[in-house]
This record gives structure tokens, sequence and C-alpha cells, in this order.
């Protein structure tokens, strides 16, 4: 076999490989899913705050945008880090939320958003759609009303408001497409004014994505030049271009969409303004910036520790690095954190005095200051 046959053997090889593993990773499950919590909840951090975010493949992240990622990102700029559990499934329907609610529920979350039904209005925009729904998670009965959104969207509110302590909060659902007169965009804002009525009704938080991204996309609307049966394609288009290296603001730009990558899978700024919403939700109104801990001398060659001449009183602000939680409890599970020391962490979870701090974790302000002294030689917290 000539060099020319290897080469010609290997090339195509590879890129099945890339072609297997890119497919792999859109399918398989967020990082940081409720099952994968759950299995670590021995050491999870107590007195952290726990965010579950709860939609479909908008909310997964591996097809558009990865708003799940981006806010976790934000909340940490702003100064508060939070457990964020995404529970986010490709293809999923309100029914399958509610099949899964277990999950979410044995989370103990803090807060809930609800960010589903794109999938509940698609299936009624094409009996294609309607059949691969039903084959895919073998429904008990076709998902063409939407009287059986509304049923399912009304129980999966109720269980969480009745199982948790969580703030719970329905969005509406982002456009289908950004063409007001497209038929598929009116689908999408009626199943969004059910979302409304839900909310409403069970009396929980509801953030009206939906009013805003269309707000937005009448100043300029897009006429795509597919029509909505023709989204199958243009997901499958766009997701091969990003996972080559096209990033999805260049895709949307091809389309001359502002907010999607294709009729249904948001962009950067399509996430960005979810971000923003949510964010508001969790956070109560608009945020203020967080605290920078400011430079502290160590001294030491071969162990550095803070200088002597630092003192912690009960008003110095402790600041809390933005440290990967996986990272945390790698470093727990190996000996590197003392079991105080990891409690101590995750209760520090927004830049707080000594004596708040001491009094959240429920240590004498002696203990807290030696504990905060030593997280501080290890650079895994700051003061300000």
């Amino acid at each position: 076999m000539s060099e020319a046959d290897i080469v010609g053997w290997i090339v195509p090889a590879l890129y099945a490989t890339f072609i297997v593993i890119g497919a792999t990773y859109v399918f398989s499950p967020p990082a940081n899913n409720p099952r994968s919590f759950l299995r670590q909840k021995e050491i999870a951090c107590p007195g952290r705050k726990r965010l579950v975010l709860v939609g479909d493949s908008i909310t997964h992240g591996h097809v558009g945008a990865d708003y799940a990622a981006m806010l976790r990102r934000r909340l940490e700029a702003a100064g508060r880090i939070m457990d964020v559990i995404n529970a986010g499934i490709n293809s999923q329907l309100a029914w399958n939320v509610l099949q899964n609610i277990d999950d979410i529920v044995a989370c103990n979350p803090d807060y809930v958003t609800i960010l589903v039904g794109t999938n509940d209005a698609n299936s009624t925009l094409d009996p294609w759609n309607e059949r691969t729904y039903r084959m895919l998670w073998k429904l008990p009965r076709v998902p063409v009303d939407a009287a059986w959104y509304r049923k399912n969207l009304e129980e999966v509110v109720g269980t969480l408001k009745d199982l948790t302590k969580a703030k719970v909060a329905v969005l509406s659902l982002p456009t289908i497409g950004e063409n007001p007169d497209d038929p598929a965009f009116k689908v999408g804002q009626s199943y969004s004014k059910i979302a409304k009525e839900v909310a409403a009704r069970a009396n929980v938080a509801y953030i009206p994505l939906c009013e805003a991204m269309a707000e937005r996309i009448k100043e300029r609307p897009s006429s795509l030049p597919y029509d909505m049966k023709r989204q199958a394609l243009m997901q499958t288009g766009q997701v091969l271009l990003h996972y080559h290296g096209i990033p999805y603001g260049w895709i949307s730009r091809a389309y001359k969409l502002r907010f999607h990558v294709d009729y249904l899978h948001l962009n950067d700024a399509g996430a960005a303004m979810v971000v923003d919403l949510i964010e508001k939700f969790v956070l109560g109104g608009e945020t203020s910036r967080a605290v920078v801990p400011k430079k502290v001398k160590r001294v030491g060659f071969w162990t550095r520790r803070i200088a002597d001449t630092v003192q912690i009183t009960s008003t110095t602000t402790l600041v809390p690095r933005q440290i990967d939680p996986d990272g945390l409890k790698i470093g727990f599970l190996m000996g590197m954190i003392t079991m105080e020391g990891f409690k101590a962490i995750c209760h520090l979870d927004e830049a707080m005095t000594l004596a708040a701090f001491s009094k959240k974790i429920g240590w004498d302000e002696a203990k807290a200051a030696a504990m905060a002294r030593h997280l501080l030689d290890q650079d895994l917290i700051g003061i300000a």
C-alpha cells in the first residue's frame, strides 16, 4: 500500500473520529447536571446557594450558546458564588421535565428557573417534528396540543412549590425565528402566553424573555431564506459549522439574525439576554460591582505565607476567589483542603466581614480568623 493510500485511509478515519466525538459531546449531559451533582452530594458545599436551570437544548448549551456557563461567570463577577446546576436536556418537552422532577427536588435548590416549551411549540409546526418527539421520548400521547403543555408546566411548577423551598421563576420562550409575520413566531408567542398565565396562577415569578426579545426584533426583523420545515437542516448545519471552529456570531450574521443561530437556538447575544433576566431574578434587581481583593504581600520561599503585619479583625472584609467547584472537590478528596477549610470556603459565597463570616459558619471569631489567615496563605480567598 502506497503512502497516498495510507493517507487516504487515515484522513477519513480521523475525520470520522472527530464527528463521532463531536456528536457524543452534543448529546452528552451538561457537566453539572442534577444527577452528577447528586452523586457528589456528600461533598456538596454546605451553606452555598443552589440554582437549578430547567430547560431543553437552549439550557443544555451544546447546541447554540451556553447561557448556563455565561450566567455562572456573571454571578461570580458580581461577587456571588453559587452552585449552578444545569437541568437542560436536548429536545426535552415540559412532559419530560415532569418525569425528571425528582432529581431537581433532590438537589434542594434555593432558586429554580424554568425555560421549557420551545419543543412543545415546535411539535405543532410540522408532522415530522411531532413524530420525532413521539419516537424519541415514547410520549404517552400526541404532543400537538397547547393544553397538554399547560397541564405539564402547571404540574412542574406546583411540584417545585410543594416539595422545595426554592424561589421559582418561569421564563417565557425565546422567539421562534425573528420574523414577526411568520406563523411559527406567533405560535411561540402563544406558548409564551401560557407560561405567563401558569406563573401568575401559581404565584411564582415570571421572567418576560419572549417580550424582551420580540420588542428588540421588531426594531429589525429578519426573514430567513428557509421556512420552519427546514429547521432540522439549519440546526445540523449550524452545529457542524460551529464545531468546525465557526463562531456563533458569524453564523448569525450569515442569516442576518440578531439573537439566533437557527429558528430555535440562541447565539451569544440571545444567551446574554437570558442571563440578564435570570441574574436580576436571582440577585434581586440591579447588581453591584464585585469587591476587588487587594494585593497581599507574602513571605517565605518554599512555603509562602502572608506577612505577620497583615491583621484580620472582625471588620476585615473577606473576598471569595472564583475557584471552580470541581477543583475544590478534587482538592478536598486529595487531602489538599481539610474538611473545615472546605466548609469555610463554601460558606464564603460573597464578600463579607469576618464577623458575618464567623456567624454564618457558626464559629467564634478567633477560629474564623485563624481559618481566614490559613486560606489567605493558600491564596484561596482575598481581603478587601
